[in-house]
């Protein structure tokens, strides 16, 4: 529902083929884009090269136009490469859905050599004769004119010349061409080169620099566009940069049962040149579905093949778009994995603290404002719920109470246990109550141990002994007292031979 609570869609405006009407199609057709790699396409734009303006806008074009149009590419000179004339190859069949395929020859391909459209044009209309379906297209991209077959007129030998981006020679007629020379006049010799300036197919290249043999092929591009509209195959071409031969174009395109070339001269003039192309070429906005499509903007909405018009799915937590083009629409909701506060989505992880569109909740595994504790954090991380009441003595037994987030602890007394260790003695026992006690003191035992008449009062006339009172003279010797030193309730040593004397004193009086 985010960002988007309806979806507009405008129709193309078909001009490529000069109608605005759809064709009626029973079948996806089939386009090969032809584009220009020779080594102008070196040059920059806006501080971009030409090539890659030129893969951005094809690459645009296979995503917009995946279902709908079956994309092929062939670039010219051929790649990978041959020679600087080598007529094109197709380097990607047309297919539908072939975008990758596009982008990776794209990318491995880079620019060079000369423009041979001529020879490329024929090869074209050889390679879609041949495929099944009859539904074919031809995009011609070039930002030059023809540099390989097409002799101008006769060049005189004589006069100034200067090298022009870095190239040094010129077409002298047929197949040959000339050197600037460094003194800056043309050379006399005219020398034959056929991987530069190649002669028409059928042809071959004299020492003499000149063409001979019956030609099998299109002595300029014209015609071979002309050959590929005898076919039924349209010729659709873009003049790309300031350096394109406007007459040659134009009477390609018109040969191609196009009308006229389109200019283009960056990047968004190429797209735009492209995608006219493209949508005239496509069956879409002809009132059907036809193959390859999701939809059609001319069905009226409600109607079964309706292109979507709202997107909105009603959950505050997707961003709802429409996806693809023309009649590709398709609606997209993609999930929001961003907090923002305000939007009514709390997103998968955010919390209270970090969205106000999250509620604080107990047992969400989060901490939220307020909380103690959560009991979905896993024990030992921040926040767990396990050992918050821990007190740390082990003669209690301790336990949350109250709210699940929030708890209160309560500890209790652990009961003495004779026979089971759990680390806790309560104070005043032995061993004989709780294991975890030291033993009573005893005649047997007199260290590590607990002195049972620690503590303890004795009625007067009797002293503790291990825990007991007894008499004073309980076995009827006077010496019989307990006499450790420290014990509470037993005579010091002062006071027990202070006694001693006094008996002693008594017996004399007798």
């Amino acid at each position: 529902m985010q960002k988007l609570s309806s979806l507009i869609l405008a129709t193309v405006t078909l001009l490529g083929s000069g109608s605005a009407v759809a064709q009626v199609c029973g079948e996806v057709p089939k386009v090969l884009i032809v584009l220009d790699r020779s080594g102008s396409m070196k040059e920059q734009v806006n501080g971009q090269s030409k090539w890659d303006i030129a893969k951005s806008a094809v690459t645009g074009l296979a995503q917009q136009f995946s279902t709908q149009l079956a994309l092929g590419l062939m670039l010219y000179p051929s790649w990978p490469e041959k020679s600087a004339c080598a007529t094109g190859t197709v380097n990607v069949d047309p297919a539908v859905a072939s975008e990758t395929q596009i982008v990776t020859a794209l990318n491995s391909a880079f620019p060079s050599g000369n423009t041979p459209i001529a020879a490329t044009l024929d090869a074209a209309s050889a390679y879609l004769s041949s495929l099944s379906t009859k539904m074919h297209h031809v995009i011609l991209v070039s930002d030059g004119k023809e540099t390989c077959l097409l002799p101008p007129a006769p060049l005189s030998a004589t006069g100034s010349c200067a090298w022009e981006n870095g190239t040094n020679y010129r077409k002298c007629g047929g197949c040959g061409w000339q050197f600037c020379l460094a003194s800056g006049t043309w050379s006399s010799a005219c020398e034959a080169k056929p991987e530069l300036f190649t002669c028409a197919t059928g042809q071959t290249c004299g020492t003499n620099a000149l063409c001979s043999g019956t030609a099998t092929g299109s002595a300029t591009a014209k015609k071979a566009a002309a050959a590929l509209a005898a076919q039924g195959i349209k010729t659709h071409v873009i003049g790309f940069g300031a350096q394109i031969d406007a007459g040659a174009l134009s009477g390609i395109a018109a040969a191609g049962l196009t009308g006229t070339y389109l200019e283009a001269t960056n990047l968004s003039q190429l797209v735009s040149a492209l995608q006219q192309i493209a949508a005239s070429i496509s069956c879409c906005g002809n009132g059907q579905i036809d193959a390859g499509e999701l939809c059609d903007p001319q069905i009226p909405a409600g109607q079964s093949g309706a292109c979507p018009t709202d997107c909105d799915d009603g959950d505050p937590c997707t961003y709802d778009h429409a996806a693809g083009g023309d009649c590709s629409v398709q609606c997209a909701h993609t999930p929001i994995a961003y907090t923002t506060s305000g939007d009514g989505c709390c997103p998968t992880g955010a919390t209270s603290a970090t969205d106000n569109d999250c509620p604080a909740s107990c047992g969400n595994g989060v901490l939220d404002s307020g909380e103690l504790c959560d009991p979905q954090i896993p024990a030992g991380q921040t926040g767990a719920c396990a050992g918050i009441c821990d007190d740390g003595d082990p003669c209690t037994t301790d336990a949350p109470t109250g709210g699940a987030c929030n708890p209160t602890c309560s500890s209790t007394a652990v009961a003495p246990d004779p026979g089971q260790a759990d680390s806790c003695c309560p104070p005043g026992l032995t061993k004989v109550e709780d294991a975890d006690c030291k033993p009573p003191c005893g005649p047997d035992v007199t260290t590590d141990c607990i002195d049972l008449c620690k503590g303890m009062q004795c009625p007067d006339g009797q002293y503790c002994q291990w825990g007991q009172c007894v008499p004073w003279d309980a076995s009827g010797d006077e010496a019989g007292c307990d006499c450790r030193v420290g014990t509470a309730g037993l005579p010091t040593p002062a006071l027990a031979l202070a006694l001693l004397g006094l008996l002693a004193l008594l017996r004399r009086r007798r």
